[in-house]
């Protein structure tokens, strides 16, 4: 909005930790959840409630699909993400066991490799690249080629930071930023 970011954000340490950190707690949260659960299906299920990087809604129809379906797909899916190495193709099967939802999708593939991936609240995203001057269109559009563009962009605005601001800004750090 017209405000030089050096000007407003110069000698911080640019590490978002208050509000934002949380997502740092996610990712340990889910190496515990591993540990100590069998499957990717219940590591996951353990991890999803409690913050907001998933719709709570979409987390009870999670839970709802699988108390009725089983976990048996929802595992294999995950299986291919978290083992495999087509993440295009991974995406693609999870969608056809959840459902298109960037909310899910995105805080899947968080958990796999926050150093690539992000989670995603498209509508959110959408006004915030909307102020940048991106016309993004995340919502009602969730599929792998617009994930892979979500990413790029966020790989940008942290590369801008790290090179105006900050050089040990991350690409988590980023996303909490234009959050």
């Amino acid at each position: 909005h017209g405000v030089d970011p050096q000007e407003t954000l110069t000698g911080t340490s640019m590490r978002i930790g208050n509000n934002e950190g949380y997502k740092y707690r996610v990712l340990k949260n889910w190496e515990n959840n591993r540990a100590k659960t069998e499957t990717y299906a219940d590591a996951v299920l353990l991890t999803l409630p409690g913050y907001n990087l998933v719709n709570h809604y979409q987390v009870t129809k999670i839970k709802n699909m699988l108390a009725k379906e089983g976990k048996a797909n929802f595992e294999s899916a995950l299986v291919n993400l978290y083992e495999g190495n087509d993440d295009e193709a991974a995406f693609k099967e999870i969608v056809k066991v959840v459902g298109a939802n960037f909310d899910v999708l995105g805080f899947l593939f968080f958990l796999k490799d926050s150093d690539r991936y992000l989670p995603v609240k498209s509508s959110m995203f959408d006004q915030r690249f909307k102020m940048l001057g991106v016309d993004a269109h995340l919502s009602g559009n969730c599929n792998w080629g617009t994930y892979q563009k979500f990413n790029s962009w966020i790989e940008e605005v942290k590369n801008y930071l790290s090179e105006n601001l900050n050089p040990e800004f991350t690409l988590l750090d980023a996303h909490s930023f234009l959050w």
